[in-house]
C-alpha cells in the first residue's frame, strides 16, 4: 500500500513512526527508573514500619482473623453466628412496625397479640432505611413511623374502602 503512495507521504509516516518509538522508549525508561526509586525506598524501610491496618505490631494479622482467634470456632461457624445476630436485628426492626400498627389501628381497649409461626413459610422481609438518601439528598420525613400510620388511618376513615376500590360486587 506504502507504495503506490506519494514519496513524501511515505517519509512522513516514517517519521511519525520513529517519532512515536523514541517517545514510548523514552516512557519506558521513565517507568524503569520509578520502578527502582520506589524497589530502593522499601529496601531502606525499616522492618514492621506502621501502616494502615498493622498498627506497628510485628505480629499483625488480618483484623476479622484476630477477632475469630478469640472464639474456639471455625470461620463458618461465625459466619454463621454474625447472619443469625443480623438476622434477629431485622427480626427486631419488623416487631417495631407491627407494634406500631397494632397500637395506630388496634381498639384501645383490646390490642392484638403477636404470634409467632416458624412452622409458616416467610414472606420476603424489608428493611426500611432511609440513611442513604438523608446523607446523599438532604432528605428529612415529615412523618415518623407512627405518624405516618395514624395519618393513613385518618384518610381511611375519612374516604370509605369502596370510594377508593369500588365495591366488591362491581368487579
Amino acid at each position: 500500500m506504502l507504495t503506490d503512495a506519494p514519496p513524501d507521504f511515505a517519509a512522513s509516516r516514517q517519521a511519525e513512526l520513529a517519532r512515536r518509538e523514541a517517545a514510548l522508549a523514552a516512557r519506558e525508561a521513565q517507568l524503569e527508573q520509578e520502578q527502582a526509586k520506589l524497589e530502593a525506598a522499601r529496601a531502606e524501610a525499616p522492618e514492621g514500619r506502621k501502616t494502615l491496618l498493622n498498627n506497628n505490631d510485628p505480629d499483625f494479622v488480618n483484623p476479622k482473623e484476630k477477632l475469630y482467634d478469640k472464639f474456639p470456632l471455625t470461620v463458618h461457624q461465625m459466619d454463621i453466628i454474625i447472619g443469625v445476630l443480623f438476622a434477629l436485628i431485622v427480626l427486631f426492626l419488623v416487631l417495631q412496625q407491627i407494634e406500631g400498627m397494632i397500637e395506630v389501628f388496634g381498639p384501645a381497649d383490646k390490642k392484638s397479640e403477636i404470634i409467632m409461626r416458624p412452622d409458616k413459610p416467610n414472606a420476603p422481609q424489608y428493611v426500611m432505611d432511609i440513611a442513604p438518601a438523608r446523607r446523599e439528598l438532604g432528605y428529612e420525613p415529615e412523618y415518623d413511623y407512627i405518624s405516618m400510620l395514624q395519618d393513613m388511618k385518618m384518610e381511611m376513615e375519612k374516604s370509605s374502602r369502596e370510594s377508593l376500590f369500588g365495591s366488591r360486587t362491581e368487579r
